[in-house]
Formats: C-alpha cells, structure tokens, sequence
C-alpha cells in the first residue's frame, strides 16, 4: 500500500475513488465506506484510495483519544482493500473553504473522481460542508460523490465516541462488536520490575501512550499473539496498587503458555472480557493466589473456543 504524506509528498496524477475521514478504530461503519470504495474502484478502474488526517490529536480535537495507532490504521486499511492513503495536516487544510477543499485538496491533488463519505461527514472552514455540498462540488469538476449510510448497532450509528465510552467501562464484549474485532493495544514491551517472575507468574508491561483510550482498570481476560501464535492471557490495566504508588497507568500481561524475553517488540493483547476490577491485596502471596485463579478462569474459557 503506498503512503503519501501531503505535506511533504508530491503523489502521482492518477484517478482515485477516496474515503474521506479521520477513521479512528476502523470500524464496522468505517469498513461500509472502505468497502464501497474499492468496490467501486475496481469497478470503474480507479485507485481504492483514503483521505485522511496526520494523528495529530491536539490538533484535530483536543479532548479526543485514540482507538489505534498510526500503523494499526494503515495496516486495516489495507485489509480492507485500499491502496493509496493520502494523509493530509488537519490545520492546513481546516480553514479552507469547501470549493477550495474539493478543488485543490481532492480533485487537483489526489486525483479523486468519486469521493466516499459517511452520513455525517463535515468539512470546510468552520465545518460547513455537508454531503450534499460535497456531491454538488464533486460534480462541477466533472467527479461524483457517494454518501454511505450508517452502520447500525442496538438501533443506533456505530461510532469512535460509542467504542471508546464501552471500553472506558470495560465491557469489551460491545466494543467488539462494534469495531468488528476485539479491541487491542500493540505497544512496545518495557523493563518493568520483574516482581512477576519473584512469584512465578512473570508478565509483559506496556504502558498506553498519550492521547489513547484507557480501558477501565481491573482485569481482563485476553488473547496475546507472539510471532504469529496465539496465547490465552490475563492483563492487568491500572496502576498496581499492591506493588507501586504511582498514578502512571500500566498494562500488565501473563502470557499463559509462553516463556521468552520480548523486551523492546510490539505485542497485541486482544481484550476479551472484563473480570474484575484493580484492587489492593494484602501482600504478593494473596496477589498471587488471585491470579493464579485468574488464570484458570481463563484456561477454561479458551478451552470452550
């Protein structure tokens, strides 16, 4: 999939159909539009292509959280069909006026001939462009532009604000189905104290980066995947009250199965259903106990699978 940073990239001049958005979790109503998009592409023999944002949050909105990283987007992009991914600075283009956007932005810049958007899509200088203003601009350069409906859950449009309030109070299994996967993080492993290993029960510390959904703290039960292989997990997300006082929040993982260093590596810890919640123990021995029954709830619900 080739990638294309606006701000510093001069893309090659050829036809596309574009998704238009900023995507965050790609999920179910986002792969509506990415599926049409290469569907159409295919069918009209155009680059399957995205316009999306630089992962600029402070920019693009200030009291938003992520649902994935830069590279977990591009990575569903693909999957989803796309081939080209234009990625544009929001506060370049923010103020533009929505003749100028559809002009210079889409049409001149990133050849699109049909543009994808959602129900809601809005664009322009303080937001006033609707879709329906799109598909009028997008037809006066000679293009089109197609309005995906939304994706419904519970009677209701799927949405990144929807993912991120279910997984702020741990119930994953909603997140789920909503985003068409189980929610992940895929950070890098870091040294941690290795108090794990002093009871037998040795983890992998990740900490969530700024800027990105923190699910509720407890524990949860979890699928790792290491080199390709799948592990059974349980992850503590909190902040390890029986063993640090700190405010610093920390995903603690024991890969049930696996023995091996990964410092340094990105791990995905897939969250599957919340257990219960962080609390202090007494001592390591009371904590131990607790996991180690933690565990075998876990090995007996993989083993349903």
């Amino acid at each position: 999939m080739e990638i294309y940073d606006l701000r510093c990239d001069k893309p090659p001049r050829e036809r596309t159909v574009a998704a238009l958005g900023f995507f965050d979790g790609v999920h179910l109503g986002h792969r509506l539009l990415l599926s049409y998009t290469a569907t159409s592409a295919a069918r009209l023999g155009f680059v399957p292509a995205v316009y999306t944002f630089s992962d600029d949050i402070a920019t693009f909105k200030k009291t938003a959280v992520r649902l994935s990283e830069p590279h977990v987007k591009m990575r569903l992009f693909g999957e989803a069909g796309i081939e080209r991914v234009y990625i544009a600075d929001f506060s370049s283009v923010a103020g533009l006026a929505p003749e100028a956007f559809v002009r210079r932005e889409l049409m001149e810049r990133c050849g699109c001939m049909l543009a994808v958007c959602g129900y809601n899509f809005r664009f322009g200088a303080g937001a006033v462009g609707t879709p329906a203003m799109l598909q009028a601009l997008m037809a006066e350069g000679g293009g089109d532009a197609a309005v995906v409906a939304p994706y419904l859950f519970r009677g209701e449009a799927v949405s990144s604000t929807r993912i991120r309030r279910a997984i702020e109070r741990g119930d994953m299994e909603t997140a789920s189905a909503m985003l068409g996967y189980d929610f992940f993080i895929e950070f890098p492993v870091l040294e941690g104290k290795k108090l794990g290993r002093t009871i037998g029960i040795p983890t992998i510390n990740q900490s969530f980066t700024a800027g990105f959904v923190v699910p509720r703290h407890g524990v949860y039960d979890c699928d790792c995947v290491v080199d390709g292989v799948r592990y059974p997990g349980v992850a503590n997300v909190g902040v390890r009250p029986t063993v640090e006082d700190t405010n610093r929040v920390n995903c603690e993982t024991h890969i049930i199965g696996y023995s091996g260093w990964l410092y340094g590596r990105r791990i995905r810890v897939s969250f599957r259903h919340f257990m219960r919640p962080e609390i202090r123990f007494s001592d390591l021995n009371a904590l131990k106990a607790q996991i180690e029954s933690d565990i075998r709830e876990v090995v007996r619900e993989h083993e349903k699978q």
